[in-house]
């Protein structure tokens, strides 16, 4: 597999709340050119939000993707745990999430956020490599439901909406925003084929948008988070995917050991996932047996200066932070890395920025 000059950043823009009235710190073109000069030149747009339940049509009216009714519809074959009770949890987990996330978080503000912050990294570098991205879906066992208004009013409208030139020399590709395949929520059917969506809400929403993507000319790129806990089968189906489908281009695995320290074995998985270009468990078996894909796998750096996180007044965090160092350094500018470095404020400060620096310039 030939390696790649990789080195990215999430850039969080837009809505941070559930109804789109706060918005991310912008990053200014002095940002973006100090980030470039040390050696980041991968750029993803991504927001906060767990759902993007609302678009506005072109006669001005607000729709609901999914509403009330259609999870009092959602029938109890598509909920994994069959257990008394369960698939009426998750639907009323699901009615939550809908009543509480208001028609301000829509996917047309969305769209035109990162439009207009895509438009600023192209006034610094015409030659600057940007990822645009689906939200996320915390819905797990209705994500497909949102294939349709992703494709017409993220997809479509986000091309529309960009000069041609950039859509053309400029946007790598999607991000796409939901970072799990959670266990217990959705039915998982492994049949072992290739290209499977085994029968998978969330995979058949990936395969949808990943035709449409690759039919563009676009890559795909998704950083899923490894976990080995309640959810430990959710890192199972993240490897069996990456492992035995095409649907992402790259995959780039969170180890989470940053935020929470019970997963340290979790960077040795991925340290040697991204080593083998196959995704892997705690005895370094192959997930899926075999794979068959051409998904190049990378690792993402985790590190934060905020209200919950702090490398500089917590030493156990700035320790977990320089494990990523040791374990991830092999792999710059042969595999993708990117940086989770919250917001604009924490990525740009002192700390965090000379920590990135430190780590990009390392080849």
């Amino acid at each position: 597999m030939s390696k790649e000059n990789f080195k990215g950043i999430l850039l969080y823009t837009g809505s941070r709340d559930r109804n789109g009235d706060s918005i991310y710190p912008e990053y200014s073109k002095e940002d973006i050119r100090k980030l470039q000069e040390i050696g980041v030149n991968e750029f993803i747009l991504l927001d906060g939000g767990l759902l993007c339940n609302h678009y506005i049509d072109d006669a001005g009216e607000y729709h609901q993707i999914v509403t009330e009714e259609d999870v009092d519809r959602l029938p109890s074959s598509v909920t994994e745990l069959k257990s008394p009770g369960w698939h009426e949890k998750f639907q009323e987990q699901y009615r939550g999430y809908i009543r509480t996330h208001g028609k301000g978080r829509n996917l047309n503000e969305h769209v035109r956020l990162q439009v207009e912050a895509a438009l600023r990294l192209v006034e610094v570098d015409p030659d600057i490599h940007i990822w645009l991205s689906f939200p996320g879906v915390i819905m797990h066992g209705m994500v497909d439901y949102y294939c349709e208004t992703f494709k017409t009013y993220v997809l479509e409208l986000g091309k529309k909406r960009l000069p041609a030139e950039i859509w053309e020399h400029n946007i790598r590709g999607y991000y796409y925003h939901t970072e799990d395949l959670v266990n217990d929520f959705a039915v998982f059917e492994n049949d072992g084929s290739y290209n499977s969506d085994f029968n998978n809400p969330g995979v058949k929403h990936i395969k949808y948008l990943s035709e449409l993507v690759h039919a563009e000319g676009k890559k795909m790129l998704w950083i899923p988070y490894f976990r080995f806990d309640r959810w430990a089968r959710t890192g199972e189906r993240m490897g069996i995917l990456a492992n035995r489908t095409d649907f992402f281009d790259y995959i780039v695995i969170q180890p989470s050991y940053f935020f929470a320290p019970i997963t340290k074995a979790n960077l040795e998985v991925v340290k040697e996932s991204v080593r083998r270009q196959e995704v892997v468990d705690f005895y370094g078996l192959t997930f899926g047996g075999e794979k068959i894909s051409k998904t190049v796998i990378g690792a993402e750096m985790e590190i934060a200066e905020d209200d919950s996180c702090s490398v500089v007044n917590r030493p156990d965090q700035r320790d977990r932070y320089l494990a990523y160092v040791e374990a991830f350094k092999e792999f710059v500018g042969e595999y993708p890395i990117v940086y989770y470095a919250s917001t604009r404020n924490s990525a740009m400060s002192e700390a965090i920025f000379n920590y990135i620096k430190d780590f990009y310039q390392t080849k």
